[in-house]
């Protein structure tokens, strides 16, 4: 027994084998070889680097150096492309961008009616304002007026150009300017406010009775203006003929028509006096006559014939309406009708009187308080509420500030515009815009309405709304005078007239369509 140290082992079997292997001098060359070469690449790619860097410094430097100049020259004026867009490849040049050459010249394009381009030459005197400055005149020169007319809705006008400077510059392109051509000066004039005028003198001159026979007889001769006459075509004496401000009343015998609703007096009107004479016509069953009237308009090489010996006679609670293709004559008749042009022969007379006798006045003042005018395009001031486009016949026709908004109220609640009397046209539907041009034509009580295309820009629910307020206006006894080229419009007038040619080739009376039944059935109630 001893005494020993106790260790725990583990026991296992190896092979033994040599310490060193030896590699051959093949493989350690082909390293060596290796090594160099990657050693070079990497000294071949500093230089690259240091290479491109050189350069870059010079792209830098020239970079700075240069100088962008573009084709053209002027004032960006619009963009028709994004940055980074693609352009698609057409045979049209695309247009990228607009360019003014020159914004310290500007050049204005002004609408000349065909009545009026006989007065223009160039050099004339000539002035414009624009919106943005009321109370600025901007003046310039006419170098040329353009021979290629224009048509739009059978109305021909011509463009006139006008140069101003543009030192500032003040004017942006695309504004819309107001332009007056000075062709006449009188110098030294005295200036009469129109309200001096309206007054008439307290005695009159007696006129004898076949003076007040206004009423046109025999042949029709024009007379040297081109104006139409009513004067028979053999000479008159001079001292019969109707001329300046010469007054007629109507005695208090003259015969009323029995069947002719009676029409109230002018609210605006405080007694017989203060009325004018034209106005002062008793009611006739006949609103208003065209006898052989014809319409040409004259160019520099054709002459347009619009109407050709149109003769037609409406009577007063008529609801006329005119139909035709474009260029039939249906807006030149309405535009004579309404005394807004003047037949070339022929004789028109408006409420027993011959336009053709009438001043400049006396025909304003049938426009104002006569005739009422609708448009298809409604011709609202944009920034006018309704009711004060609704009060802007009668500012003109001088009624007071307080009786006229009372008469505006008074005519917007009559066509259903209860709470849009503040609203501007933006703000109003079409069918509410055509209800505020509606109101503006008979807030003057006028005897008759002529309407242009009234229908023409709204739905068919709209239509049949606008068309029932027409119904109630002509069945208050009011004239009116329609003119569409839609059938189905046609159909709720009284009265159907067909132009062709500038001549009348159908007229025929109708039983009217009920606007009311209508609108009951696109709104399917029984």
């Amino acid at each position: 027994m001893a005494r020993c140290d106790l260790l725990g082992r583990i026991t296992a079997t190896g092979t033994v084998s040599a310490l060193v292997t030896v590699q051959s001098g093949t493989d350690l060359d082909s390293a060596e070889a290796s090594a160099a070469s990657a050693h070079a690449s990497v000294d071949g790619a500093k230089a690259s680097f240091a290479q491109a860097a050189a350069q870059l410094h010079q792209a830098r430097i020239n970079l700075s150096n240069t100088i962008i100049v573009a084709p053209i020259d002027g004032g960006f004026i619009s963009r028709n492309v994004d940055v980074g867009q693609t352009v698609a490849a057409s045979p049209a040049t695309p247009t990228l961008f607009s360019v003014a050459q020159d914004l310290t010249r500007m050049q204005v394009d002004a609408n000349v009616a065909e009545g009026n381009v006989g007065r223009l030459r160039t050099g004339m005197p000539t002035y414009f304002t624009v919106d943005a400055f009321p109370d600025q005149r901007f003046f310039g020169g006419v170098p040329q007026v353009r021979n290629a007319p224009t048509t739009v809705q059978s109305v021909v006008s011509y463009d006139a150009v006008l140069e101003v400077e543009n030192g500032a510059p003040r004017l942006p392109p695309g504004m819309t300017a107001t332009v007056t051509f000075v062709y006449a000066q009188i110098p030294h004039a005295l200036a009469v406010p129109s309200a001096g005028l309206r007054s008439l003198p307290a005695r009159q001159t007696p006129i004898a009775p076949s003076a007040r026979a206004r009423r046109c007889s025999g042949p029709i001769a024009p007379e040297r203006s081109g104006r139409s006459s009513c004067r028979p075509a053999s000479r008159t004496p001079s001292s019969r003929r109707f001329s300046g401000t010469l007054s007629m009343r109507a005695t208090k015998s003259s015969p009323r028509n029995p069947g002719a609703p009676r029409r109230r007096r002018p609210e605006h009107a405080s007694s017989p006096d203060d009325r004018h004479p034209f106005f002062e016509v008793p009611m006739q069953s006949v609103a208003f006559e065209l006898r052989e009237v014809t319409k040409e308009y004259r160019g520099r090489d054709v002459t347009v014939r619009a109407l050709d010996r149109v003769s037609l006679r409406v009577a007063t609670g008529e609801f006329v309406a005119v139909m035709g293709s474009s260029g039939s004559g249906k807006s030149t008749l309405m535009n004579i009708v309404g005394c807004l042009d003047r037949p070339t022969t022929g004789a028109y007379e408006l409420a027993g009187r011959c336009r053709s006798v009438m001043n400049p006045a006396e025909l304003a003042r049938a426009r104002s308080r006569t005739v009422g005018f609708v448009f298809q395009q409604f011709n609202l001031l944009a920034r006018r509420s309704a009711i004060e486009n609704v009060e802007l016949p009668l500012e003109y026709a001088g009624v007071g500030r307080r009786e006229r908004r009372r008469r505006a109220v008074r005519t917007l609640l009559s066509v259903g515009l209860e709470g849009q009397l503040q609203r501007h046209p933006h703000q109003l539907s079409g069918g509410y815009q055509q209800r505020v041009a509606i109101a503006r034509a008979i807030v003057n009580d006028p005897r008759i309405v002529l309407a242009d295309e009234p229908t023409g820009g709204l739905d068919s629910q709209t239509t049949v709304e606008v068309l029932g307020l027409f119904r109630r206006l002509w069945l208050s006894g009011l004239t009116l005078v329609l003119v569409t080229h839609d059938p189905q419009v046609a159909a709720y007038a009284s009265r159907v007239i067909v132009m062709r040619d500038g001549r009348i080739v159908r007229d025929q009376p109708q039983e009217p369509r009920c606007a009311e039944l209508d609108s009951r059935r696109i709104e399917g109630a029984p």
